[in-house]
């Protein structure tokens, strides 16, 4: 969260404040997501006392957080840099799940943003 907080920072936007609720939120979603071995986003996303949430995701082989090459990648993507860099988004919080996925191990991320 401290390295996403850095780079809004640096492109001239707000940092996000930490909210407990999309960190438990993001957590259960990447254990889910590791636990039935499946990667996406749900069909719909709501959490509660949010008015909007967006969501980045991202699986990797290994064990190893890979925080910088994970950043890379999502602001190397349209998609999930708009999704970061937002201004409807006022809190944020991120997760990981560490474990097997299809056999392999892996590490799935999931970093959620609301607005109130």
């Amino acid at each position: 969260m401290d390295a996403i907080n850095w780079a809004r920072q640096n492109a001239g936007l707000r940092p996000l404040n930490r909210s407990r609720r999309l960190i438990r939120s993001s957590r259960a979603r990447s254990e889910l997501m590791m636990r039935a071995d499946f990667f996406a986003h749900p069909s719909v996303l709501s959490v509660p006392t949010f008015d909007r949430v967006g969501e980045v995701l991202e699986l990797h082989g290994g064990r190893r957080p890979q925080t910088n090459a994970v950043l890379k990648r999502w602001a190397n993507s349209s998609g999930h840099r708009a999704v970061l860099t937002s201004s409807a988004y006022r809190w944020m919080g991120a997760a990981r799940a560490i474990g097997r996925y299809n056999g392999s191990r892996a590490t799935i991320w999931v970093v959620r943003l609301g607005r109130k």
